[in-house]
């Protein structure tokens, strides 16, 4: 019985193994760090799917950032999903979104909580 069928199979078990499987069980890109900003909505422009937000920077001056909204972006009030449409100006809202450098497109707004006005 010849040895050389074993050892192509071997050498394509290595050669699959070593090369070709790795490249496909790579893990996905690392999704972008959420980054966190506590406001008030200062306006909502549903034809552009934005908000803005104004806050208070770490040395007292306050500023505002602009967001896109997506179908992804959830808003949430006392802990239950809300429409985005519930949110209005003026809200305190806690906003995540993601600020992905490598992107060249708007920075989208994942997730805004209305805060109870309390808790704010």
């Amino acid at each position: 019985m010849s040895r050389m069928p074993i050892i192509i199979l071997l050498l394509n078990i290595v050669f699959l193994n070593g090369v070709i499987l790795p490249c496909y069980c790579r893990s996905l890109p690392d999704q972008p760090k959420l980054e966190v900003i506590k406001g008030e909505v200062a306006s909502i422009n549903w034809v552009e799917s934005t908000i803005t937000i104004k806050y208070n920077q770490g040395n007292g001056d306050n500023d505002e950032v602009t967001l896109a909204l997506t179908d992804s972006t959830k808003a949430m009030k006392d802990n239950v999903y809300i429409s985005l449409q519930q949110v209005m100006k003026g809200d305190k809202v806690v906003v995540e979104y993601s600020d992905d450098p490598a992107s060249f497109g708007p920075v989208e707004a994942a997730t805004i909580v209305i805060a109870p006005s309390s808790k704010y």
